[in-house]
């Protein structure tokens, strides 16, 4: 499903970390890519929203995880696990049930690195596959800028779980911040 866009301005200090134990009501939100990925034990629905992505878990014996971040207000749901500004816990953990959630958060400043990041997301995933989806989305922005505000979200699973790594790009501030959220399943 894609959603139409409305240009807003955004910057990337401004992007909160919500992480609960509910279903997370995405109809909040302004989904301009979604993706999948099925098993026998859980489902994991993700995607890239108009304020940057988000991923929900059902996981095995009715485990539900949400993670939202973005530069908006969230709903919440359930318990929640943090709620805020994750600049200053940048690593992160959490035991929900027989699941662990991690949680990691990276900014890069230097352009260079960040351009090479981005080539790397993009291209070292070769399309979908049942266990693996990468999902790009590049927001409006100048055409005679070189560097495009995108969100990249690659979401993997293997033997030890999911790994949802995402990154954002903030080129009016030549700022990128990467995350990586794990689920040992």
């Amino acid at each position: 499903m894609v959603a139409s866009e409305i240009y807003v301005d955004q910057s990337a200090t401004e992007l909160r970390l919500t992480a609960c134990t509910g279903v997370v009501d995405t109809r909040q939100f302004n989904v301009l890519e979604s993706g999948k990925i099925n098993s026998q034990d859980w489902v994991l629905e993700f995607g890239i929203i108009g304020g940057s992505h988000f991923f929900i878990l059902y996981g095995p014996e009715n485990t539900i995880l949400s993670e939202v971040f973005a530069c908006t207000t969230v709903d919440p749901c359930g318990r929640i696990l943090f709620q805020g500004d994750p600049r200053g816990s940048a690593n992160m953990t959490f035991p929900i049930q027989k699941l662990v959630y991690s949680f990691q958060y990276h900014l890069i400043t230097n352009w260079e690195i960040a351009d090479q990041v981005i080539r790397e997301m993009e291209s070292g995933a070769s399309g979908k596959s049942d266990r693996l989806v990468l999902l790009a989305h590049d927001f409006p922005h100048n055409p005679e800028d070189t560097r495009v505000p995108k969100t990249i979200v690659e979401a993997r699973a293997d033997s030890l779980g999911l790994k949802i790594r995402t990154i954002h790009s903030y080129p009016q501030e030549d700022m990128l911040v990467q995350t990586i959220s794990r689920v040992n399943l």
